[in-house]
């Protein structure tokens, strides 16, 4: 027994060292560097304040008023909580470089936005992982933010389509 304490004891240590170093073992070290603090990146505008909605508004009143009865309204997340502090946005007369813009930025990009918050959510909590993000499909592409604005006028007949990337299209754009 004496002779086997030796043994077990470098064996357990090889364990330790190789579970340590494994690739799980840094996927968990990144995984906690990816809280929301890791995500807010994407939704900070430099020199930027918050406005307030009111203001947003003021030029964007279809969006209000469609995103009002969307989920997000309900929960009471602001549009600067998505789209950035707007205040360079407005004192920039609208210009859209000043602005977090869904549509002008890459998937990794816009997504980060959502992560932003959505990190935390144990349905998305592997996203940085999925096929989804490899294959850069945005989220806005299946999930309607500002409520109906801009959804297929049925949803039932949209269809996965794999040509493109993992984007909803209705079923008649793909019948030739």
């Amino acid at each position: 027994m004496r002779r086997c304490l030796p043994i077990l004891s470098a064996t357990i240590a090889v364990l330790i060292v190789i579970v340590a170093s494994s690739p799980y073992s840094s996927a968990q070290k990144n995984y906690k560097s990816w809280g929301v603090g890791g995500f807010t990146k994407y939704v900070t505008i430099p020199g930027a304040t918050r406005a307030g909605s009111e203001k947003c508004a003021a030029c964007h009143a279809d969006l209000i008023s469609n995103y009002r009865h969307a989920f997000h309204a309900q929960q009471g997340i602001e549009c600067e909580d998505c789209h950035g502090a707007g205040s360079s946005h407005i004192d920039g007369g609208g210009d859209v470089t000043k602005i977090v813009s869904f549509r002008r930025r890459s998937a990794q990009e816009a997504n980060g936005a959502c992560l932003s918050c959505h990190i935390q959510d144990e349905k998305v909590r592997n996203w940085i992982a999925s096929k989804h993000s490899s294959d850069g499909v945005r989220c806005i592409e299946c999930h309607q933010i500002h409520g109906q604005h801009g959804a297929p006028k049925d949803i039932a007949k949209a269809k996965f389509d794999t040509s493109s990337l993992g984007r909803v299209k209705p079923v008649e754009d793909l019948v030739p």
